[in-house]
């Protein structure tokens, strides 16, 4: 075969292969979602079908003070549930709530992928989720002591610290229904504190020394059944330590779900896939 019919069949192979790129519907949803017309709207991070929802908890109405990201059952959005948050400096369990301010302009906000920056501890905050699993990314600068803090202040729990990066526990959800959860942390803590109240944990402090851009990932999964099946979610969902690839793929699975809607021309492509995004958000599986 002759080199210019060689170059002429590797055009015609890309322009019908590599040219097919599926369309990014995630970029028209709006995911900041309110509960009963709530004039609070909460960034929320989700896969379709997912069992649980993640957002940031809001000090009182605000939206410009965080004091924690949250775990929470679908289709609750102002419901009861464990939360972490990320401090620099000694935990000081004196402090009933650890809070900080967050800029807006270094976040950023998607259907499966939340980002912020915590103001007053200069600590980078990321999180994306799988069906039934959070995956959570805290950027630290360098500091002698920083915590990341599990918080259970809201519900009745139980945690049991199994090494220095492997946690796991329940925490009551009604009468006679738990929720369980097994957690793994990408680096070992070097301490821990756990603090009482009415005889009860609510709070752990998860101690680290950090250089500056130092990454410690947290990720945590959740079931209704026991904590042995989620420890079995927590391996089949998230085998590795790779943020971007889960991230990526709850992206992808946005997409496909998405694109299965055609666009009717009828509303604005923004509001029209921002509907379907919250109707498929409602739709999940235990």
């Amino acid at each position: 075969m002759r080199k210019i019919d060689v170059v002429l069949l590797m055009v015609l192979v890309l322009g019908v292969f590599g040219c097919s790129e599926s369309e990014n519907y995630v970029q028209y949803v709006d995911p900041l979602v309110s509960e009963n017309d709530s004039a609070v709207a909460y960034p929320l991070v989700a896969v379709p079908f997912g069992n649980i929802w993640l957002r940031p908890d809001y000090v009182g109405d605000s939206s410009g003070v965080v004091c924690g990201f949250k775990h929470l059952d679908k289709g609750v959005m102002n419901g009861t549930g464990i939360s972490f948050m990320a401090i620099c400096g000694v935990f000081d369990d004196s402090v009933s709530v650890y809070k900080s301010r967050f800029y807006e302009k270094k976040g950023k906000t998607e259907t499966c992928f939340y980002r912020t920056f915590l103001e007053d501890y200069g600590i980078r905050v990321e999180m994306t989720a799988t069906e039934n699993c959070a995956v959570y990314k805290y950027v630290f600068p360098k500091t002698d002591e920083a915590s990341i803090i599990l918080d259970m202040q809201e519900i009745e729990a139980k945690v049991e610290v199994l090494s220095d990066y492997e946690i796991n526990g329940a925490y009551d959800i009604g009468v006679n229904e738990k929720k369980y959860f097994s957690a793994l942390f990408s680096r070992p803590f070097k301490d821990f504190g756990i603090h009482v109240a009415d005889l009860e944990a609510v709070r752990v402090n998860f101690v680290y020394e950090t250089n500056e851009g130092e990454e410690v990932l947290v990720k945590i999964a959740f079931s209704d059944v026991s904590i042995e099946d989620a420890q079995q979610r927590l391996d089949r969902e998230i085998s590795d330590w790779n943020f971007k690839k889960i991230k990526d793929e709850a992206r992808e699975k946005w997409n496909d779900e998405l694109g299965k809607v055609k666009y009717d021309g009828k509303l604005d492509k923004g509001k029209f896939y921002t509907e379907v995004y919250r109707s498929l958000l409602k739709k999940g599986s235990k």
